[in-house]
């Protein structure tokens, strides 16, 4: 079963924002403050084992890549991955994003907008 975890992070102009991020593997959901920010199809593999990952190791700043080597680009598979990860999240409220060396990963928080309807645990 997944945990809470916090984490905090700068929210801009020197505000600083905690929050709880929480990857539910069991659900394929990812939660940041008690807000569902996305739901993931079972068939996202590579989203699912970085999730899983920053779960696994109570949501640090980076991680390195976790994905298998395959064929082909891993680069190219990681910046992919990582798009998908960032696309559909209703409310956007984290931002995942390349550490610049093309193994890592990062993520941080996004202040939440101020009209958004969100749904709460």
């Amino acid at each position: 079963m997944a945990k809470d975890t916090k984490h905090e992070q700068s929210a801009g102009r020197g505000t600083r924002l905690e929050s709880a991020v929480q990857y539910k593997a069991d659900l394929f959901e990812l939660w940041v403050n008690g807000i569902l920010v996305k739901r993931l199809d079972i068939r996202a593999t590579a989203q699912v084992c970085i999730l899983a990952a920053l779960q696994e190791e109570n949501w640090p700043p980076r991680i390195d890549d976790p994905l298998h080597p395959t064929t082909g680009d891993g680069k190219s598979r990681l910046r992919s991955t990582i798009h998908c990860l960032n696309k559909y999240q209703n409310p956007p409220l984290i931002h995942f994003f390349a550490d610049g060396t093309g193994h890592g990963i990062r993520w941080e928080l996004i202040p939440p907008p101020s009209n958004a309807k969100t749904k709460r645990k």
